[in-house]
């Protein structure tokens, strides 16, 4: 008995269907096992209470862009001084890798041995991508203007199916639009340089030298100035081969690393809830990954995302 042609399409649809939703399915099951997987390491990053942290970085670490005292620094003080623990910064906006062998050095050398540091660092961004001094201000008056902000600034909630994501990133991944950045081996190979003399100095004085990745801004939103989406996108590009960097480096030094890439969530849509340009974090955005770095300082986990 054959099967009527409205039925063997009405079965292959099914299928179809069914095969779409179990590759659904399992692109998540690999997200999430991805994000699980990447917290921190080779060590568990541990401190104990009152044990002085010092954060070392540029101008994301410096909070520019954010109103005073918004500085995910700050932040992270606020939640530290519950713990009787001090935390001191040393940010300078524009910084590169080639910073640590000057203040930050000298500043844990003349620590007491019975100071015992965690110092956390955040750097890279400016050696793989450089800005003139007026990029930001496209993303300034974006963020003066109402209309604009409605039109370029709000988060997509759904960021569609996963399925589709991949297929989006692999065509993008084909067709880059976005200007070459330095070398991923190239850039590792200088901070190793710089951090080993700081990763020394700070275990002679019984701490622990832990690496931040930055966050990575998500795609510019439809209907964004082509400027300030060729500035998101070019800063996409250098941030993820300045974390993979970052990654490399602390496996090769064996320093601890907290991966904010890998364990605070990030819209795929860039939005300026998330940035109030192309790097640097909003108020919300700092306190979230200051509350991750606490967690992590104080109650590692072996997964999960900070939503």
């Amino acid at each position: 008995m054959s099967i009527p042609l409205h039925r063997k399409f009405l079965y292959s649809a099914l299928v179809f269907i069914s095969f779409l939703l179990l590759l659904e399915g399992a692109l998540a099951m690999v997200s999430w096992t991805v994000r699980g997987n990447v917290t921190t390491s080779p060590s568990d990053v541990r401190i104990t209470r009152g044990a002085l942290v010092i954060a070392i970085g540029d101008s994301v670490t410096a909070g520019v862009g954010a109103p005073v005292g918004q500085a995910w620094t700050d932040h992270l003080g606020l939640l530290l001084r519950k713990r009787d623990t001090p935390l001191q910064r040393i940010a300078l906006p524009g910084a590169g890798i080639d910073f640590l062998a000057g203040e930050p050095m000298d500043r844990v050398g003349g620590l007491s041995t019975q100071t015992p540091p965690t110092v956390l660092v955040m750097l890279g961004h400016n050696d793989a991508l450089r800005w003139a001094p007026g990029a930001r201000s496209g993303f300034e008056k974006l963020r003066r203007s109402p209309a604009a902000r409605a039109a370029g600034g709000e988060a997509a909630q759904w960021r569609g199916p996963r399925l589709w994501r991949a297929i989006r990133w692999a065509w993008m991944a084909a067709n880059p639009s976005a200007p070459a950045v330095v070398d991923t081996q190239q850039l590792s190979t200088q901070m190793q340089l710089r951090l080993s003399p700081l990763r020394d100095a700070v275990k002679e004085k019984g701490g622990q030298l832990v690496l931040l990745t930055y966050l990575v801004p998500g795609e510019p939103p439809a209907g964004l100035d082509p400027d300030l989406a060729d500035v998101i996108r070019a800063s996409r590009q250098a941030q993820a081969a300045v974390n993979q960097a970052i990654r490399q480096a602390a496996m090769e030094l064996d320093v601890a690393i907290i991966d904010l890439e890998a364990i605070v969530d990030v819209p795929m849509i860039w939005n300026l809830d998330v940035f109030v340009d192309h790097i640097h974090l909003s108020p919300r955005s700092a306190s979230r990954i200051a509350a991750a770095i606490d967690r992590q300082l104080h109650h590692p986990v072996a997964g999960g995302t900070d939503q």
